[in-house]
């Protein structure tokens, strides 16, 4: 029986704590190997063409290049890899 081979993630989001807390998360399933993070979306590009991830977890919201840009990008040039946007908006309510 042939073992399947575990999904690979990057995370690309510009807050660490973020990145920690999905990746705390995402380490607990046997099957899910955490490859990456980056801090941005261009950031994010690069280690995407580098570690080639199975998934990528894309935050919206980023400085130098948002997650919408960066997530056009890697779909030109990588089409196989699945982006999943991650977002929080917080309105003055919350803050």
């Amino acid at each position: 029986m042939a073992v399947a081979k575990p999904i690979r993630i990057l995370l690309v989001d510009d807050h660490v704590m973020v990145r920690q807390g999905v990746r705390d998360l995402l380490g607990s399933y046997p099957n899910i190997e955490v490859v990456g993070k980056a801090g941005d979306g261009e950031e994010g590009f690069q280690q995407a063409a580098k570690l080639q991830p199975t998934v990528i977890v894309m935050d919206i919201t980023m400085p130098k290049m948002d997650g919408v840009a960066s997530t056009r990008l890697i779909k030109t040039h990588y089409p196989h890899m699945a982006v999943v946007g991650l977002s929080v908006f917080c309105s003055e309510t919350c803050a």
